[in-house]
């Protein structure tokens, strides 16, 4: 059941992470944007902390953001190298 805190919850989360990629992308220079493998890893982390309730959802998602997140970082690295 949706509760009035829960959407003031899920409001403030959302408003948080909008502020916060709004931030990255202004202030990142050309060779620092964000990368759209390292977005789609934020929002499964975001996802999985708003999907806590669940644990296997909420860790799996967490999970799975964090893999994406750091594959992206790898890849990024290894671009620069060469």
């Amino acid at each position: 059941m949706i509760t009035p805190s829960l959407l003031v919850y899920l409001a403030m989360i959302l408003v948080a992470t909008v502020a916060l990629l709004v931030l990255i992308l202004k202030t990142s220079g050309k060779h620092r944007r964000l990368k759209p493998l390292s977005g789609l890893g934020f929002v499964m982390i975001v996802a999985g902390i708003v999907l806590a309730g669940d644990p296997m959802l909420g860790y799996g998602l967490m999970s799975i953001g964090i893999l994406i997140t750091v594959v992206s970082i790898l890849k990024v690295n290894k671009l620069r190298s060469r």
